[in-house]
């Protein structure tokens, strides 16, 4: 006779359980560093000549138009530097992370190619519910800057700023302390070709949103201990960085 309240609290605690399950599904999975000592860590590219692909990067322009200019990226070995670094400073635990990019050893069929990115760089936004952990990125640059990709031959390809491209995969990658694996393989990049007598007829003065961007890096963790002289993050212990 008086068992209906604790039937109803039972319900009710049920129902509860159920949302919290659910909203826990849906939160976007989350960028951990195991830093001890700051709030935030700084993050960085473990180098390609450990054979973990950051080495092997790739940019993919004009294929809309039957022009396909394909830039590779590699490790440089005479200068020690991978085709592609990034960097960030971020709290040890978030969704977002800005990633500062830097490129080496650019290449398009043998000629060299200056890829500078003026600012820019890229912000990754882990998707709630993603499994393998997922994010999208936008493309994020200083008012009036744009990436540039300039062959030798002056045909300079420009990427401006811009959201919401698909997509990047993270994955967690030995024992602690362990490395996040970034699978780079976005699409639909928007970008535009210089009116000069040194670019492909078909592209030159034109502007496309055929754009791809794929490659390989392990990122690595460590301890912030503020910014050098030059305003660059100094690198602490190693400590491990995951996803999850």
């Amino acid at each position: 006779m008086h068992r209906k309240p604790l039937a109803m609290a039972t319900a009710v605690a049920v129902v509860l359980a159920l949302a919290c399950a659910a909203s826990a599904q849906a939160a976007a999975p989350e960028l951990h560093c195991t830093a001890t000592a700051q709030a935030n860590c700084v993050i960085t590219t473990v180098g390609g000549m450990y054979g973990n692909g950051s080495d092997n990067h790739e940019f993919v322009f004009g294929e809309g138009a039957g022009v396909t200019t394909r830039v590779k990226c590699r490790f440089k070995m005479a200068e020690m530097k991978d085709g592609a670094r990034f960097e960030a400073t971020a709290p040890k635990t978030t969704t977002t992370v800005d990633l500062k990019p830097s490129y080496f050893g650019c290449v398009n069929a043998g000629v060299k190619v200056n890829v500078e990115p003026n600012g820019c760089f890229y912000r990754l936004h882990l998707v709630a519910a993603s499994n393998p952990p997922t994010a999208e990125v936008d493309i994020v640059c200083p008012p009036g800057k744009a990436t540039e990709f300039t062959s030798i031959l002056e045909c300079t390809i420009t990427v401006p700023a811009q959201l919401g491209l698909k997509h990047i995969i993270l994955s967690n990658l030995g024992s602690e302390p362990t490395f996040t694996e970034l699978n780079i393989t976005l699409a639909g990049i928007s970008y535009s070709v210089a009116n000069s007598i040194a670019c492909p007829a078909a592209l030159k003065g034109n502007a496309f949103a055929d754009g791809k961007y794929t490659g390989t890096s392990l990122l690595s963790g460590y301890e912030d201990e503020g910014l050098d002289g030059s305003g660059n993050p100094i690198e602490g212990p190693h400590v491990g960085l995951h996803v999850f």
